[in-house]
Order: C-alpha cells, then sequence, then structure tokens
C-alpha cells in the first residue's frame, strides 16, 4: 500500500439490480474501475445512470448483485451531500468526536484531530452550534471533515459540497489534494465532465444499453 499506484479499490464486472419481474430495475450494468493510491477518480453521468449506487457499493454500504469488489484499504472515509446522520440537537463537535471515537481516534487524540481538520477545512467557528442550526454547507462541509478525521487511504464522497460556497470549495480542494499526495485514493460523483477534470481522471457511466462508460484521464 505504500507505493503510489497500488490499487486501494477495484470494481470488476459489477452489477446491481433492485426488484424482481415487472419491477426489475437494473441500476449498474458491469461496472470497471481502478481507483489508485495518490489518485482522484470522478463519477460523472446523468441522473439515474448510477453513481450513487456504485458509491455505495464501494463505501460498503450495499452489496452488488453481480461481479466482483476487491477494497485494498482498510474502512474507507465516507461523505455524502445529503448529509442526515449527525445527531442533530448535538453541537458539531460532539458529533465529530463521536465519529473520532467509533473510527478508533483515541479520546486523547481526538478533540486535536477534530479541531485540526475543522481548521483545515474554514468550520472551527462553528464547532460550538448545533447541527440543526447549520447551513446545508456547513453540514457538508462536516461530512467531509468526518470523513478525513481517521485518514484513511480511500475516500468515497457522493456530492461532498453540496451547497457549499466558493471559499469553503477551495478550503476542500486543497484538503483533498494534501491527502492525495499523502497517497490517499478518492472516489467521487460530479455533475460535468469540467467540474470532475479539477478533481480528478473523470469517468462518464451510463448503462451499457446507453453507451456504456469511458475514461478520461486528467489533463
Amino acid at each position: 500500500m505504500s507505493e503510489r499506484h497500488a490499487a486501494v479499490l477495484e470494481f470488476s464486472g459489477v452489477s446491481r439490480v433492485f426488484g424482481r419481474g415487472e419491477r426489475r430495475r437494473v441500476v449498474l450494468d458491469s461496472m470497471d474501475m481502478r481507483i489508485a493510491a495518490g489518485s482522484c477518480v470522478v463519477l460523472v453521468g446523468p441522473n439515474g445512470c448510477g453513481k450513487s449506487t456504485a458509491l455505495r457499493i464501494a463505501a460498503g454500504l450495499l452489496e452488488p448483485s453481480s461481479g466482483c469488489v476487491t477494497p485494498f484499504a482498510r474502512r474507507p472515509g465516507v461523505a455524502f451531500g445529503t448529509e442526515r446522520s449527525f445527531y442533530l440537537r448535538l453541537s458539531a463537535r460532539r458529533n465529530l468526536e463521536f465519529f473520532a471515537h467509533v473510527a478508533g481516534v483515541s479520546v486523547r487524540r481526538s478533540r486535536a484531530v477534530v479541531a485540526g481538520v475543522a481548521a483545515e477545512l474554514g468550520v472551527e467557528r462553528r464547532l460550538d452550534a448545533v447541527v440543526a442550526e447549520l447551513s446545508r454547507g456547513a453540514r457538508s462541509l462536516l461530512g467531509l471533515a468526518r470523513a478525513l478525521i481517521a485518514e484513511p487511504e480511500l475516500l468515497v464522497l457522493d456530492e461532498p459540497l453540496s451547497g457549499v460556497d466558493a471559499f469553503g470549495r477551495v478550503r476542500a480542494h486543497a484538503a483533498l489534494e494534501s491527502r492525495m499526495s499523502l497517497g490517499t485514493g478518492i472516489l467521487m460523483s460530479g455533475h460535468s465532465v469540467e467540474e470532475g477534470s479539477e478533481w480528478g481522471d473523470v469517468l462518464t457511466y451510463s448503462r451499457r444499453d446507453s453507451g456504456g462508460s469511458s475514461f478520461l484521464p486528467r489533463s
């Protein structure tokens, strides 16, 4: 895992089907991809093509119907832009410290780790605010902070900057670039090829009946 180009995740012919009979729906169809250490792959495609499903499978939150998923990294850091998993009546600080403990960060280190990641993303002044009172963008950045806390070898990010302003995006971009320089692999979703290419290599994906997929290396 110390080699920069070693894989942290591989998909081989991964498919996901929901329902049966007339309600059977193929959401992901024979997807192949490889995430290398220190790289970022951005999934881009039309709504309903299976991006979020692929990300949930990569994060271990959903089983594929067929195909092979090979995780070479320890448990990934996960962030979703539609963040609903925080305890809304607790402060951002208490939430992040709790999730730091769950991720294996010691109680002694958790306060410093949380403060450091929050400062890196520019949300340190919001740590003592109740999560329910925070804006959508602030919650998205807290979700990213939670994903970064345990220093995972793989980050799985589904629209992680939903609602985030330009300042927050700059801070988030710098944080992710820093993690990539240390060997972290990143798989994330994007809205367009142009946006995706700012972050990393772009994998445009649609189901095979709509043209399959293509890979566009970062320029």
